[in-house]
């Protein structure tokens, strides 16, 4: 089976079709800066995407090799072809993701904790 490397830019409808068909997504920096791209792994997450990511200084509260995958900028490629061939290791990846951002650390119920918490009432 092969695969695309890239899909092109897309807008609702378009970009949900692009994204209900995507397996895999990579995340590469815009420049030397290794921090986190949130709106584009958030897409990932809720679309229950594995994730490739170059590394990231600070990639709390994922966790390599368990919620994504993260390799220096070089080893990206390499990753997606090894990745490609483990189709079970992409579901899993990608349920792992999607469970700790959308169900375990979602902005919801952090903000009620945060509440609870300032207010004495954990």
């Amino acid at each position: 089976e092969s695969f695309a490397t890239s899909a092109p830019n897309a807008f609702p409808p378009e970009r949900d079709e692009i994204l209900r068909r995507t397996a895999i997504i990579i995340n590469m920096h815009q420049d030397n800066h290794r921090f986190s791209e949130p709106l584009r792994i958030a897409i990932t997450a809720a679309n229950g995407m594995a994730l490739i990511s170059e590394t990231l200084d600070d990639p709390y509260p994922l966790e390599p090799d368990v919620d994504f995958i993260q390799v220096q900028k070089d080893g990206l490629m390499d990753a997606l072809k090894s990745l490609w061939s483990q189709q079970q290791k992409i579901k899993s990846l990608g349920n792992n993701l999607h469970n700790k951002l959308c169900k375990q650390f979602r902005f919801q119920t952090n903000i009620i904790n945060a509440v609870k918490e300032c207010f004495g009432l954990v």
